[in-house]
Formats: structure tokens, sequence, C-alpha cells
């Protein structure tokens, strides 16, 4: 069992549905309990970011690796010695 964030089945970010694929559960299901879970402790909204972030899309790669490889780009473009006045 692989688990992707959902391209079909998604309301913010695909993560209930995602996780309600790898599960074979219905996506209804896993929101009411993140719902559930947020208004009774909040946790759940911490949860979901953190799967947002690590959980790769179907087509491949996550956020966590696009947001390294940006700011790797960054601090190469930043490192270069500037002209000084």
């Amino acid at each position: 069992m692989t688990l992707t964030r959902s391209d079909d089945d998604k309301w913010i970010a695909g993560v209930c549905g995602g996780l309600a694929q790898g599960f074979g559960v219905e996506a209804q299901w896993i929101r009411l309990g993140f719902a559930i879970f947020a208004i009774f402790g909040g946790a759940s909204i911490a949860i979901y970011v953190l799967l947002w972030i690590i959980l790769p899309r179907p087509t491949g790669g996550t956020i966590a690796e696009e947001a390294i490889k940006k700011g790797k780009d960054w601090y190469a473009d930043n490192k270069k010695p500037k002209d000084e006045f």
C-alpha cells in the first residue's frame, strides 16, 4: 500500500482523499474524523498539514522536496559575491 495525496478526490490538498484510497474507505469518513478531532483538540489540523507536506502527489514529488530544492537554488544564487561600492 502506497499512500499519496489525491488529485481527483480533494477539497483542500487531497490528503483525506489519498488516505481514503490507500485504506479503502470513503473519503467522507476520513474528513469527518479530522473534523471531529479538530473540534475536540486541534491536533488533527497539525497532522493534516504534516501529511500535506510529506505525502507525495500521485505524479510524484512532495512539497518538502520542492521547498528544499528552492532553498538550495536560492542559496546558490545568493552565495555569489555582490559588487561592492
